[in-house]
């Protein structure tokens, strides 16, 4: 198993079965990197996603992608973004070989953002969803046995953080919107930051919910 944390940069930690340590490596040198996502890499090692600072500058944050070998060895990584603060809370490999980074774009309000790479972190397309006017982020990503997607996150209205719902999007298997459905209290936020898929063929999400006054 991998355990993921922030010291200095990128911390990532092998252990075995039971979590005894079997590595540990630290990557960056600057502390304004982070990794929150990783899945197994189809050509070996772990792809790992977050957001940087270190390659950018300026105070300004973008997706950042880090490929490291079976045993923590740092093979390659890249940052995605422009103007604005972009960050990426997680990423999978696809079926087809692809790596996929899901977070959000605080560009222009707040949006889910999608952005597809190759096995050597070229980017292939990125998208977008939600409205420029309202704030979303996507924090889950799992691929389906037909090659559709599914994800999981939070949506505010307006802007008004206190109208912000957990967020459950289906995509197809060109990640084109199918459907989305919002979860939640009414001014009160609420989150889902867990997602997996239930046995009947639905999705299990788990997050944040809050409210105001006696249960």
């Amino acid at each position: 198993s991998l355990a993921l944390g922030l010291r200095y940069g990128p911390y990532i930690v092998k252990t075995d079965s039971v979590g005894n340590v079997a590595w540990e490596e630290w990557y960056t040198s600057s502390d304004n990197t982070e990794v929150k996502g990783v899945d197994k890499s189809p050509f070996g090692g772990y792809i790992l996603s977050g957001k940087t600072e270190a390659l950018n500058g300026g105070g300004v944050f973008d997706f950042y992608l880090l490929k490291i070998s079976e045993t923590g060895t740092f093979e390659w990584h890249n940052s995605y973004g422009g103007a604005g603060v972009q960050g990426a809370w997680d990423v999978i490999a696809t079926l087809d070989s692809t790596y996929i980074m899901a977070g959000n774009d605080e560009i222009s309000g707040s949006r889910g953002y999608l952005i597809m790479t190759d096995s050597f972190g070229n980017v292939v397309w990125e998208k977008k969803f939600g409205l420029t006017q309202d704030n979303h982020a996507i924090v889950n990503i799992l691929q389906l046995k037909d090659s559709s997607f599914v994800c999981a996150g939070a949506s505010s209205f307006l802007g008004d953080t206190m109208q912000v719902q957990g967020w459950l999007l289906k995509l197809d298997k060109n990640c084109d919107s199918i459907w989305s459905v919002f979860d939640g209290n009414s001014n009160v936020p609420d989150y889902f930051y867990g997602l997996s898929l239930a046995k009947d063929g639905g999705f299990v999400v788990s997050g944040q919910y809050n409210r105001i006054g006696a249960p």
